[in-house]
């Protein structure tokens, strides 16, 4: 008798068992239902209050035009100053492509950068008609790692902090007006900025937009700023990936010395970007 009861006992745990796990199964399919009903920003896999830690990919080009907006070359102890357009013949835009790939881990992310810079002017040594041609080169070209981390996230935007280090000096020189050339070099610069993305959830036939800015600001070494400023369109996410297509404006000030000279000037100009998220 009391193996028959025992039996039964467990087989009455086994159906409640059972009973339980329909019911939970049931619930389950349907609470997103009702989550996207009563709670959207819980139901939301974009709202910031879910912690999502995410691996993405970011791959982006961009063709920039570049030209020298203000800056000088001055020797203290003579009291002269040279301009970088008027004395160097540093007076046109160039087109440069620059480009990036980012692997992100939940809040950090981490850059590889390669922009090549070379800015050249040419004119007579010393202005004079009769002098032959020389010329000045800024060089500010190579490779740049970066690290961002982001202090808060909500779907593909993302506000945070960032440092970057490059892994190549600013070099300038020039013949323009120095008999037998002059040349000097900074060293490599590291910077800590800010950035921002903002990419609405919200979207118009899966079409969303897309803003970034960046800024930073070296604490070592050549001065340099660097602000850039971009906005475009982003194609709906797919489990291939989104593109995104974007222009913006640039801005590079800063400050050299070497060879008992210091220049210092401002390099700017408009970009357009393609980038491709996954």
């Amino acid at each position: 008798m009391s193996h028959t009861s025992g039996r039964n006992r467990f087989l009455g745990r086994a159906a409640a068992a059972e009973i339980v796990f329909v019911v939970a199964l049931v619930l389950g399919c349907s609470l997103p239902a009702a989550g996207a009903e009563d709670f959207p920003g819980l139901a939301n896999p974009y709202a910031p209050l879910i912690s999502q830690p995410a691996f993405h990919v970011e791959t982006k080009v961009r063709p920039i035009f570049v030209g020298v907006t203000s800056g000088k070359v001055t020797m203290p102890s003579t009291s002269s100053e040279w301009g970088l357009k008027e004395a160097f013949g540093m007076d046109q835009t160039f087109l440069f492509l620059d480009s990036m790939v980012r692997f992100q881990f939940g809040r950090f992310s981490f850059r590889c950068i390669y922009e090549p810079r070379e800015i050249v002017g040419e004119t007579n040594f010393q202005h004079d008609p009769a002098a032959p041609k020389a010329q000045a080169r800024l060089d500010y070209s190579g490779l740049r790692l970066g690290a961002d981390a982001d202090l808060y996230q909500w779907g593909m935007s993302r506000i945070g902090l960032n440092f970057d280090q490059d892994l190549y000096p600013m070099i300038f020189s020039e013949a323009n007006e120095t008999p037998g050339g002059v040349k000097f070099q900074g060293k490599e610069v590291a910077t800590l900025g800010v950035h921002a993305v903002y990419n609405p959830i919200s979207t118009w036939y899966g079409v969303s937009g897309v803003v970034e800015l960046r800024a930073r600001w070296a604490v070592s070494h050549t001065k340099v700023t660097d602000v850039a400023v971009s906005a475009g369109v982003k194609t709906p996410e797919t489990i291939l990936g989104a593109l995104s297509w974007r222009v913006g404006y640039r801005s590079t000030a800063f400050e050299l010395s070497g060879a008992n000279r210091t220049l210092d000037g401002i390099l700017g100009g408009w970009f357009g970007e393609v980038a491709y998220f996954f």
